[in-house]
């Protein structure tokens, strides 16, 4: 993920910037959780998280890191730990998107109205 600051200086003044970048999570991971998941337990490993994405309206399309899911909102995934960014996209309305980081054994929680 990109980092960035904003910095004014004056004449001779120096400035350090050391950014503490995150990885990207890989997209290729990012697995759909059915109810038997939900019941059993999904996590297989102890580097996943749990994404959880909804909607109002329901139904938009999910695409993380630019490569579109193949279920609709709302939605479960299994995910690497990382950042993602997190697009929602329904027909007639304002495209949303959001650069999320999630951390391995934690619930992610993305909850958007979609705006016409």
């Amino acid at each position: 993920m990109p980092a960035a600051t904003k910095v004014e200086l004056t004449a001779g003044q120096s400035f350090q910037f050391a950014p503490h970048l995150l990885q990207t999570g890989n997209e290729e991971d990012v697995k759909p959780v059915g109810k038997l998941g939900r019941i059993l337990g999904h996590h297989s490993r102890s580097s996943m998280a749990t994404l959880q994405i909804r909607t109002n309206p329901k139904g938009a399309r999910i695409i993380v890191n630019q490569r579109v899911m193949e279920k609709t909102t709302p939605a479960e995934f299994s995910v690497p730990e990382g950042s993602y960014v997190v697009a929602l996209a329904l027909d007639g309305y304002s495209r949303v998107e959001r650069t999320i980081t999630v951390v391995a054994g934690s619930n992610f929680v993305v909850d958007e109205k979609l705006l016409k």
